[in-house]
């Protein structure tokens, strides 16, 4: 398994279009679980303005999680994954971009 540093983001699932906060994973900084709330100042490097590329969370409503259970035969709790970008603004984050599904899962 291992750390990672994580973006508590709210975003529309691209699968089933529901919309909640998910957690997005990264490995691209400190590793030392970090949790960095929407709105809130990022901390994990000096950047006032970017885009951290390449988190990835899951979806875990009913309809995704359905879908692994039938795709794996069981519920893992990651629900069905995809990819998004964290814009940072004033070194703040803030939101999700770029939102997209995992390719390799499809």
């Amino acid at each position: 398994m291992g750390m990672f540093d994580s973006f508590m983001l709210k975003v529309k699932c691209p699968y089933c279009g529901e919309e909640g906060i998910i957690e997005f994973q990264t490995k691209q900084f400190d590793c030392a679980m970090f949790v960095w709330n929407e709105g809130e100042q990022f901390t994990g490097m000096n950047i006032e303005k970017g885009i951290v590329e390449e988190v990835y969370g899951g979806c875990n409503s009913g309809e995704c999680n359905n879908w692994q259970i039938k795709r794996d035969g069981y519920k893992s709790g990651f629900g069905r994954q995809f990819y998004c970008d964290v814009q940072i603004i004033d070194k703040r984050v803030n939101g999700a971009i770029n939102i997209r599904k995992d390719t390799y899962l499809n």
